[in-house]
């Protein structure tokens, strides 16, 4: 028996993983039917997922083993925050395109959009305010928001 922990990174990907699975890939089936082009929406959630969790890792860098090798403890508090914005970069170029190609609503673009945007801030604070309120609160809250906004925007419009 070995924990999944001695595995450096696979942790945060198996977690994101089963977030985006039971969040959005089990609803979209059930309701929509499997289509290929969910795919790409699930890896890049995946990744959201994962740049959202970064700073948790941050968090306990003082309290975690360094054998676990987290993100932060492998690369470093200043460089797993540029991954983590970077990943929510990717994940709002994909919200353009997808928008571009017809498959989501303007409203719909803004509101992840709007979403991304404070993401990149808070987690810009990250360094900073690394206090367990700040992450769990803030960055936390982060999904909470951006399913708040696309809530409005399906009864505005």
């Amino acid at each position: 028996y070995t924990s999944l922990r001695t595995f450096p990174g696979l942790k945060i990907f198996l977690i994101s993983f089963v977030w985006m699975y039971v969040t959005y890939l089990v609803p979209e089936m059930v309701w929509y039917g499997f289509d290929w082009l969910d795919l790409p929406e699930a890896l890049f959630r995946m990744l959201f997922v994962v740049a959202l969790t970064i700073p948790f890792d941050i968090r306990d860098i003082g309290k975690d083993d360094p054998r676990l090798r987290t993100l932060p403890q492998i690369f470093g508090v200043v460089n797993s925050l540029h991954i983590s914005r970077f990943l929510v970069f990717l994940y709002e170029v994909w919200v353009v395109i997808s928008f571009m190609a017809g498959h989501r609503s303007l409203g719909e673009m803004l509101a992840w959009i709007a979403g991304f945007e404070l993401a990149s801030f808070l987690l810009k604070g990250v360094g900073k305010n690394v206090s367990d309120g700040y992450v769990s609160f803030y960055v936390e809250g982060i999904p909470i928001f951006i399913s708040i906004l696309l809530v409005l925007v399906h009864f505005i419009v």
